[in-house]
């Protein structure tokens, strides 16, 4: 901290650029009297056993007036906010037990397995059996994970029916502004049950944008996301009943920081919306009037777009193959026709090799 302070410039704002740097920037921030979200609640930011318990634990209570043998009755309740069902485990047999609550009527069991703590879809399982979830705890458990942290734990939480959606916000003294919504394009692919093929821009004037925005703000206020960009990543399960639709949201996790992704999206966001999450935060941060004028519920959206991501994972481990041999001079001139052929029918089995378009 000395040595910050005694820079010959000052210091105007600390904002963490990705997840590992979420918990440094609240304690650096708090510390150094800048706009900052504490660290009061730092770990449930960052750990999402904390998180969905955080915002399990949040809601309004209600007052509800009867009446009843001449009498009113008064009874408070509390509303909870909607949070993925979910255990920490240390071992197989504590996971096995929490695997047993949340089988549906028929006995079945479909869940996911992944860290306590690591960003993206690293070591993230879709599991549809216990042999499954076994396999899952044990490739999980123990080890160090995609941002360096050791999994000393394994979060399995329920399976989430419906879709996937990003809300990306920007907060300033408690008040949360939209920016975005995306829609997520996952996939099954190359031995992995979460693989990003894409994502697109949604509209944030329909009827599901208007069921994810107020549940988000729930979500950042109870885990004190009060200054800075957030990354939420939402499940909405889509209900109708009597021809009447609902939409259901429900926390997946989010991130007290900008949207990832290396920053593929910024042109994308840029060209449909006219600003993007990464100049509103700057605008928090800095100054400079951007936050204030714009819409707090609602972003333009001027084009359609979509934002498509390259997997190639089978070619590239064709080519490095394809090249290795080359070099021990084993590969004969009719091999390398069957080999090339080989290839060019791989690539035509990939779903998606395509890039941004907008």
């Amino acid at each position: 901290m000395e040595a910050l302070q005694d820079l010959p410039f000052p210091i105007l704002a600390v904002i963490p650029g990705a997840e590992t740097g979420v918990e440094l920037a609240d304690q650096l921030s708090s510390r150094l009297g800048l706009r900052s979200n504490g660290t009061t609640q730092s770990i449930a930011r960052r750990n999402k056993y904390y998180m969905g318990e955080t915002v399990r634990a949040a809601g309004e209570f209600q007052l509800l007036v009867c009446f009843a043998f001449s009498e009113f009755l008064f009874i408070l309740f509390l509303i909870g906010v909607r949070a993925v069902k979910q255990e920490i485990c240390s071992n197989v047999e504590q996971m096995v037990a929490f695997l047993e609550d949340i089988k549906d009527e028929d006995g079945n069991l479909r869940c996911v397995v992944k860290p306590v703590q690591s960003a993206g879809t690293d070591d993230v399982f879709l599991c549809q059996s216990l042999d499954e979830a076994i396999v899952a705890f044990n490739r999980i458990f123990g080890k160090v994970n995609g941002i360096g942290i050791l999994n000393e734990n394994v979060l399995v939480q329920e399976f989430l029916r419906g879709k996937e959606y990003v809300v990306d916000k920007v907060s300033k003294d408690g008040v949360h502004k939209l920016v975005a919504i995306w829609e997520y394009d996952k996939r099954k692919a190359n031995g992995a049950n979460f693989v990003y093929f894409g994502m697109r821009l949604k509209p944030s004037d329909s009827e599901l944008a208007k069921a994810m925005v107020p549940y988000a703000d729930k979500i950042l206020d109870a885990l004190g996301i009060m200054n800075g960009p957030s990354h939420m990543e939402v499940m909405v399960n889509t209900v109708i009943k009597n021809g009447v639709v609902t939409y259901v949201p429900c926390l997946v996790e989010v991130g007290a920081r900008c949207h990832g992704g290396e920053g593929t999206w910024l042109p994308v966001a840029m060209e449909c919306v006219g600003y993007t999450q990464v100049l509103v935060t700057l605008d928090v941060y800095l100054g400079g009037g951007l936050f204030e004028s714009i819409a707090k519920d609602n972003f333009p959206l001027r084009k359609v777009q979509q934002l498509c991501f390259c997997v190639w994972l089978l070619f590239i481990i064709y080519c490095i193959v394809f090249y290795l041999i080359r070099l021990e001079e084993k590969l004969t001139w009719y091999l390398e026709m069957v080999a090339s052929s080989v290839a060019f029918l791989a690539m035509q089995k990939l779903e998606n090799f395509h890039h941004s378009v907008v």
